[in-house]
């Protein structure tokens, strides 16, 4: 059922009017015409994490209800935009081409998280602190990482489910893995470590050799990195 029918043209065309991503425009133009749409109607549509895509409409300065339904038999989040106009909504800055690419350029165009080098259309500029929770922050490189796709979904969904996420100290996401894998004290609150690894060239022999010796222990690779650290920590 389609309920863009629904909306007035005044509110149309100041929904259209709002500044906003590209990928924030994609995702209001697709719920003026449907309406309402539940989590598998975006992901039909192309949206890896409908929640995010949810969340940039709303971030827009647009009123977005949602409300768990079950579809077929699976429990699934259900989003309405509402005819509402919203006023003296504090939107997400647009960030411009150049601003972007002076990210990339000072990071070679590596994901924060993982290292891998991705081509422009590859990267997203990232809030190192969640827009939701320190809103836009001053134009400035420091406050910004540049995130491959899979990264920044897996990160939208780490902080989205953190305990900070409701209570919104920005000197919380400071500290954490989130906002500068390099340099924290936990993990989405947790108190944990993580280690990005690619090997290349000559090192992959290594890292298979590796991977075949905790397979033979019935051990992760990670689980087999931690007893090897662990032994080179030990006193002698």
């Amino acid at each position: 059922m389609s309920y863009a029918s629904t909306y007035s043209a005044e509110f149309i065309d100041w929904a259209r009017s709002q500044p906003m991503s590209a990928r924030a425009r994609k995702a209001l133009e697709f719920m003026l015409e449907h309406g309402s749409v539940t989590t598998g109607d975006l992901k039909a549509a192309g949206y890896d994490h409908p929640p995010r895509a949810v969340r940039d409409v709303k971030d827009a300065g647009l009123m977005v209800e949602s409300k768990l339904v079950n579809v077929g038999g699976t429990r699934m989040s259900r989003y309405t935009l509402l005819d509402t106009m919203s006023e003296g909504f504090v939107q997400r800055r647009p960030i411009s081409n150049a601003f972007r690419n002076a990210l990339f350029d000072q990071h070679d165009h590596r994901c924060a998280v993982c290292g891998e080098k991705f081509i422009t259309r590859m990267l997203q500029a990232d809030h190192r602190v969640p827009f939701a929770i320190g809103g836009d922050p001053a134009p400035e490189l420091q406050h910004y990482m540049p995130l491959c796709g899979s990264d920044n979904r897996a990160k939208s969904m780490s902080c989205e489910n953190c305990p900070n996420w409701s209570v919104r100290d920005v000197d919380t996401c400071k500290t954490c893995y989130w906002h500068d894998p390099a340099h924290y004290s936990h993990v989405a609150t947790v108190d944990e470590r993580r280690l990005a690894i690619t090997a290349r060239g000559m090192d992959v022999a290594n890292f298979d050799q590796l991977a075949e010796e905790a397979a033979q222990q019935g051990l992760t690779f990670g689980e087999y990195l931690l007893e090897v650290i662990d032994g080179l920590t030990q006193p002698r």
